[in-house]
Parts: C-alpha cells; sequence; structure tokens
C-alpha cells in the first residue's frame, strides 16, 4: 500500500554499507510504484504512517491525470445533492478505509464502484476526481483515465516513433493502488479497445486492486456497446466489474439534474 517515503541517513549505516541503504530504497521505490509498503526487515516494527509534505503531494498529484484545477477537488468540500447523497458518502468510506489501512499498515480496500446514470453532468466524474486527488494528498498513486484518453494513448504507442511502448502503458495503469476509469462507453468502440480494456480491468482484478468507474451505461447497455465490436468481451467486462462490486451492491445509480449545464458542478478557482 501506499505510504511516504522514509529515508535512512547514510552516516546511521557508514559508507561502508552505503550499497545496502541503495538497494533498501530501491526496494521501497519499487514497492510504492505497486501500491504496496515494505520495511527493513519482515517482522520488525515499522514506523508510523505519515502523511506526505505539500511538496511531495504535489508531485504525485502532477501524475495523477487529474487537471491543475481539478487537483484542488476534495470529497470534504465538495456541494451534495440529493441524488449524490449515496455516492458521496461511499467514496468518503472508501478514502477512509484507505487511511486507516495506510495508518496501520494492513492492506488496502479492494472493491471497486460504479458510478453510473444515463444523464450526463450529474456529477460523477467530479465526484471520482476529488476522490482522485484526496488518495494522492495521502500520498497513493491514484490516477484518472478517462477512456478515450486511454484509447488515444495505447494507440499512439503503437507507432513506431513513440517513447512509450504500449506494454508500459499496460504496467503502468495494470499497477495504479487505485484506477479512476472515467466514461466508461463514451468512446466509439473498436475490437482493439474492447479487448485492451478487457485485459486491463482483469489485471486489476486479479491483483485486487481498486477500481472507480463512472458510465453512463447500465450493465446490460455497457455488455452490448463491447460486443457490438468485440463478441463475448462486453459480457466479460461487464461480469467482472458487477463481480468486483459485490454483485453490484456498489454499482450506484446517480440519476438526476444535469449540473454542469446548470452551471453547479465547477471547479475551484485558480
Amino acid at each position: 500500500m501506499e505510504v511516504a517515503m522514509h529515508t535512512y541517513p547514510m552516516a546511521r549505516f557508514g559508507a561502508v554499507a552505503s550499497p545496502i541503504v541503495q538497494r533498501l530504497e530501491e526496494m521501497r521505490a519499487r514497492h510504492l510504484a505497486d501500491g504496496r509498503e515494505c520495511s527493513p526487515s519482515d517482522g520488525q516494527s515499522r514506523p508510523p504512517w505519515t502523511a506526505p509534505t505539500a511538496e511531495q503531494a504535489a508531485l504525485i498529484l502532477a501524475q495523477s491525470g487529474l487537471a491543475p484545477l481539478e487537483r484542488k477537488l476534495s470529497l470534504a468540500t465538495v456541494a451534495r445533492h440529493r441524488h449524490q447523497r449515496a455516492a458521496v458518502e461511499m467514496l468518503r468510506r472508501y478514502l477512509a478505509d484507505w487511511r486507516t489501512a495506510l495508518e496501520s499498515h494492513q492492506p488496502p480496500p479492494e472493491w471497486w464502484i460504479v458510478l453510473a446514470g444515463r444523464e450526463t453532468g450529474t456529477g460523477k466524474s467530479h465526484l471520482a476526481a476529488a476522490l482522485v486527488a484526496d488518495l494522492c494528498r495521502l500520498g497513493v498513486r491514484a490516477m484518472y483515465l478517462p477512456e478515450v484518453r486511454m484509447t488515444d494513448a495505447l494507440r499512439a504507442a503503437c507507432r513506431a516513433d513513440t517513447e512509450f511502448g504500449i506494454t508500459q502503458l499496460r504496467e503502468r495503469w495494470s499497477r495504479a493502488p487505485v484506477l479512476v476509469l472515467d466514461d466508461l462507453g463514451a468512446d466509439r468502440p473498436t475490437e482493439f479497445a474492447a479487448r485492451e480494456l478487457y485485459g486491463l480491468i482483469e489485471s486489476r482484478r486479479r491483483a485486487r486492486r481498486g477500481t472507480i468507474i463512472t458510465t453512463n451505461s447500465d450493465p446490460d447497455a455497457m455488455e452490448q456497446h463491447y460486443d457490438a465490436v468485440a463478441p463475448g468481451q462486453g459480457r466479460r467486462i461487464t461480469s467482472r466489474i458487477m463481480g468486483m462490486c459485490g454483485g453490484g451492491r456498489t454499482w450506484l445509480d446517480m440519476n438526476g439534474p444535469d449540473l454542469r449545464a446548470a452551471g453547479e458542478v465547477a471547479l475551484p478557482m485558480g
């Protein structure tokens, strides 16, 4: 799980031991990237968890996929409308579970959440972005990934002149401790995109890594959306999401007015 980095002064170990210290820091960095916490030796007491500094949190936020103004969001301050109450409470509980896990050095929450609703502008993406920002401020390397951005990045990674290969992208998204997949089903489906999405969801399901999804689709519509271009994939995708949502218990409907059009879903002022 994600914790703040603790460094070991070189003088404490002596110059001869410096390669050991470097190795410990390399191991810790890899475990942090994988969403886990490690201590210098198993079985020994671990140092108490401390939240990252403002500078450390800013660096994590910069890699989250959130726009600069979205990084200022917080579930503690979002306006809560009637149709959002259940979603806000569940996301706050998820955030609290993460903090408890960090403080007690326990495994992080594994359950998934879907914020769904036929109408656009009801605040699904807004709330999911606020969760990512709050998690980053705890030191969790959460990521915000709209489906259209994911598809564009994968296509770009297939070009010969790209700096990042498709394998690196898959690994980065699969290993993120928490991933928000935003607007699932909003992009025009292709067989390539459907298969990549299935691979990502299956990878995160098997690793039991927390995933938050926003969508305008119900389970049947989502299944049909991807099955239309990759027969069978829609069913596989939806089945896995429903399973990680406890059989649909954390698949929440957020049908309500278009708050975005009414100017009621606003980002913090810069």
